[in-house]
Formats: C-alpha cells, sequence, structure tokens
C-alpha cells in the first residue's frame, strides 16, 4: 500500500512538473514573439521614415535647385534615337521568304512529315 502511494505522489508530482515545464515555454514564446513584433513594428515604422525622407529628397524641385546650384546644365535624353535601330523596328527574319530560318524550319517540317 505504502509504495502504491509513493508511485502515485511521485507520477502526480512529475505530471505536474511536466505541465509546469510546458506552461512556461508557452509563456516564454509569446513573450519572445511579443518583442520580435515590437521590433517588426520598429523596423517598419524606420522604414516608413526612411521612405518618406527619401520622397522628400527626391523631388525634382530640389533637384533642379541643386543643379542650378553646381551651375549644371542638362539636356533631354531622346527616347528613341531615329539613326538606331531598336528591337521593335528591326525587320523580322521570318517575314523574309528566303530567310534562313524558314528554309530550316521546312526542312523541319519535311522530316516530321507535315
Amino acid at each position: 500500500m505504502f509504495w502504491k502511494l509513493v508511485v502515485l505522489v511521485l507520477t502526480i508530482g512529475g505530471t505536474c512538473c511536466g505541465l509546469l515545464v510546458l506552461r512556461q515555454q508557452e509563456i516564454d514564446l509569446l513573450a519572445s514573439e511579443t518583442d520580435l513584433l515590437r521590433e517588426a513594428k520598429k523596423i517598419e515604422q524606420s522604414l516608413q521614415m526612411n521612405r518618406w525622407e527619401l520622397e522628400q529628397l527626391t523631388q525634382d524641385a530640389r533637384f533642379e535647385r541643386w543643379f542650378r546650384k553646381q551651375e549644371i546644365q542638362l539636356e533631354p535624353v531622346d527616347q528613341v534615337r531615329p539613326h538606331e535601330e531598336t528591337h521593335a523596328s528591326a525587320p523580322d527574319p521570318l517575314d523574309d521568304p528566303s530567310s534562313d530560318a524558314i528554309a530550316f524550319g521546312r526542312e523541319d517540317d519535311r522530316r516530321i512529315g507535315w
């Protein structure tokens, strides 16, 4: 009878200790999560302030004043230069019936049986 009581007390004590450990781990986890959320909020606020400052610093009027102060003359950049061909205005090799690309494609079609 005595040994049964000792085993019962040890089992209940061990279970209580285990539950207390799990509870403490949960409390620690919530505390660390709260700290991380606070840190993330501070970082987000800092990023927002940096975005605002960057927006203020990159306004065109501010750049123009700085350029005038430094006596820098800017010229507009041509978007499309007439003497250069862009990819969109380059001739398409598939439009030319004597093109090697079409001839190569036709040979492939004959081998496949089309």
